[in-house]
């Protein structure tokens, strides 16, 4: 008998993906598409939402016409981008684009929800910083900028695509987590963040949770059975701990891509009061903790450009092998990576990138291993904070995105962290999370954690050096000391 599968619809800020999964969590077939962002002013960033819930229909067409013939399709999930908001009307109709998290225009906003009494209580309640990147702030801009009628109701892309194949409106707790609206403890709509962002609770969709199955849901248009159910899903962030196998509370997940983030699983919600770091639903009974890097691989894309002229394949390689004749600390030169302002922990928008230190002695070998440093070391700000707030020691990190592809990276991180670092044994991340709580949710495994996690490594943990530790330890006061004096 063919064995079952289930469909993950992944929408990132930059494509949607459709990918079938068996039991295993093994990709089986798949299909993507590119999604566009326009900028039309700075520190803007809107998406068309139909453009959106249409490309991700026929990404999922074309993955389920490459689907091996007579295995049965059990469920189609959903992963998606957090922080998205758009306005509709009463029909379910957009009013406005989507705003994705890359859009900072409520910047104003964000200010005026932390000079609040409530400020405290906003942050406790609902684990997201008071910043611009969030929906509660950028919901406060749009009613106060556009001429909204009185049935406006506010939805995720995430929830504006499945309502285009359900004709329902609803969003999962884990999505709904990094609007800044919930409360993640108690998992509803949280009334304080509801008066702060001047809406009612009918304006926003229904909650459930990201197991839920809509069986109710007629998939016929896109060629399913009626056996093949929707599972609900959530957001790619917990998805791709989830996927990569980092449940254990005394693991670390990084990934490095564009942008960097560290996060660790837990059984409670870690807030952090003092907003540095975020806390979001992950599953009924998990929270994640973490914090993010806005300018990761980007700026090391832009180094190698700026030194080598290129940033191909070819000149990364090249760029590796030039940074590993360096020796740790890159003898005395800092590289400061926050070149589009600084998320976690100080969420500062007018931070700017740096390089000091710089001497006759310092060559292109020097200036790409710093940046590669200064990546690591600005992840060590993240895991430091979460330290503060964890109940538990992290004893190892899991660690996964192309810029970590390359040993000497990884042998860097577990040197500036100081702790083993092990590569997971699959990459697909947050398609893969989607569809192994999918199979939970359908009772084909019991836990989420049964399925192999990082210590099923396709290569060796790596342990970090001490002598290389000690030092990173001195390059870290320097890094923290110039952050806070490039950045005041």
């Amino acid at each position: 008998m063919a064995e079952p599968l289930i469909v993950a619809v992944d929408i990132g800020t930059s494509s949607v993906r459709a990918l079938g999964f068996d039991a295993a969590g093994t990709v089986r077939f798949g299909a993507q598409t590119q999604l566009e962002t326009d900028h039309p002013r700075p520190g803007w960033s809107e998406q068309d939402p139909d453009a959106v819930a249409t490309a991700t229909v026929e990404t999922l067409r074309t993955a389920l016409a490459s689907a091996p013939d007579g295995s049965p399709l059990q469920a189609v999930t959903f992963s998606a981008q957090m922080y998205s908001i758009l306005a509709i009307d009463g029909a379910g109709r957009p009013l406005t684009k989507s705003l994705p998290w890359t859009d900072i225009r409520a910047a104003a906003e964000a200010m005026a929800l932390r000079e609040r009494d409530v400020a405290g209580a906003l942050v406790a309640e609902t684990g997201c910083p008071l910043q611009p990147i969030y929906p509660l702030a950028k919901i406060r801009w749009l009613l106060a900028s556009h001429d909204l009628p009185g049935d406006v109701r506010f939805v995720t892309i995430k929830d504006y695509v499945i309502a285009q194949l359900t004709g329902r409106y609803l969003t999962d707790w884990s999505t709904a987590s990094a609007t800044g609206l919930l409360d993640i403890a108690a998992r509803r709509w949280s009334a304080v963040t509801l008066d702060a962002a001047g809406l009612t609770e009918a304006q926003l969709p229904p909650l459930d949770s990201p197991t839920a199955i809509l069986d109710d849901v007629k998939l016929s248009d896109l060629g399913l059975g009626t056996d093949t159910v929707l599972v609900l899903g959530a957001g790619d962030a917990p998805l791709s701990s989830i996927g990569s196998g980092a449940t254990d509370p005394a693991v670390l997940a990084v990934n490095i891509g564009t942008s960097a983030a560290a996060r660790r699983f837990s059984a409670r919600p870690d807030v952090d009061r003092s907003g540095r770091l975020w806390t979001y639903v992950a599953t009924d009974e998990n929270w994640i903790t973490g914090g993010i890097i806005g300018s990761a691989g980007s700026v090391y894309d832009w180094i190698v450009g700026l030194v080598l002229g290129d940033t191909g394949d070819d000149a990364h390689h090249r760029a590796v092998e030039l940074a590993a004749t360096v020796p740790p600390g890159s003898e005395g030169l800092l590289f400061l990576p926050y070149f589009a302002g600084e998320q976690s922990p100080r969420w500062r928008l007018d931070a700017r990138g740096a390089v000091s230190g710089l001497g006759l002695h310092h060559g292109k070998a020097h200036l790409l291993r710093a940046a590669l440093e200064g990546i690591a070391l600005a992840l060590q700000r993240v895991r430091l904070s979460i330290d503060e707030v964890s109940s538990s020691p992290i004893r190892e990190v899991a660690v996964t995105g192309r810029v970590a592809a390359a040993p000497l990276v990884r042998q860097l991180l577990a040197d500036v962290l100081g702790l083993p670092v092990v590569v997971p044994k699959e990459h697909e991340g947050s398609a893969r999370g989607a569809a192994i709580l999918a199979a939970a949710a359908l009772g084909l495994i019991t836990d989420i954690r049964a399925v192999d996690g990082p210590g099923w490594a396709q290569t060796p943990r790596v342990h970090p050096s001490p002598q290389a530790h000690d030092q990173y330890q001195a390059v870290y006061a320097d890094f923290v000391s110039a952050s806070h004096k490039e950045q005041p």
